[in-house]
């Protein structure tokens, strides 16, 4: 009798030591992150301080260093490497506040100087304009680089404001000089040339003088008002006063 074999079936596990959830491993997962925040926040906090040290320094700089050149680079002096040394961020910051304090610096020199000028030459726009266009020329040589176009914008600017402002001035006092020759003028025919007419010229003939001058004189007075430089109704007014000073002259004569 043939014996029968009887097949067995093995299933393929896995084998290992059987695993317990403790946390530990969240718990080390959570150290981790929390070391690196702080080590993030670290970070951020000495860049900061790197920051405020490069500020602090920069601000330091005496202003006579600020807006100093450098005859060699051209630059401002305090932008020398060895005015200050640090890290990058440090650097950068103190970079950055000198070079806007230099910039600051540059346009305060120029506005100073223009200001300076136009009390020299209150009203004289052309003598103002030429003494600070050589003022600018000569900061526009020691600059180098962004500096040179800095000075010659701000110059240029500067300027010409100035130079309209003394224009300006001088457009007044010259108004105010020919209003008061006007009233001058109107003054001295009304109380004296009127009557010299009468006196060295036969009636017909001053008459005749004291009619044309006033009638220079009104149209002086219009194209003035016109200008703006004396009030409105001026011309109107001297018209009225030579008729009424030529009515009271005949009025006396004719009491004579």
């Amino acid at each position: 009798m043939a014996v029968t074999k009887q097949k067995r079936s093995y299933m393929n596990r896995p084998i290992g030591v059987t695993r317990f959830e403790t946390g530990e491993d969240e718990m080390w997962e959570s150290v981790a992150n929390t070391a690196s925040q702080l080590n993030q926040i670290a970070l951020k906090e000495g860049a900061k301080q790197a920051e405020q040290s490069g500020l602090d320094a920069a601000m330091a700089v005496e202003q006579s260093e600020i807006i100093a050149f450098d005859a060699e680079s051209g630059k401002p002096k305090a932008l020398d490497p060895k005015m200050f040394s640090g890290g990058i961020i440090a650097r950068d910051a103190y970079k950055r506040v000198v070079e806007k304090r230099f910039g600051a610096s540059i346009e305060n020199e120029l506005k100073s100087k223009a200001a300076e000028l136009q009390l020299k030459y209150k009203f004289q726009p052309e003598l103002f304009r030429e003494e600070m266009s050589r003022y600018v020329a000569d900061m526009h040589e020691n600059a180098q680089g962004k500096w040179k176009e800095t000075v010659k914008v701000g110059g240029v600017a500067i300027t010409r404001a100035t130079e309209l402002n003394i224009q300006a001035n001088a457009i007044e006092k010259n108004n105010q000089e020919l209003a008061l020759n006007i009233q001058e003028q109107a003054n001295n025919f009304l109380n004296k040339e009127f009557y010299n007419n009468f006196i060295n010229f036969n009636k017909q003939q001053a008459l005749d003088n004291v009619n044309t001058q006033a009638e220079e004189l009104i149209n002086t007075m219009e194209d003035a008002e016109a200008s703006g430089i004396i009030p409105i109704g001026s011309a109107e007014e001297f018209e009225n006063n030579y008729l009424t000073t030529y009515g009271v002259y005949e009025a006396q004569e004719m009491l004579r």
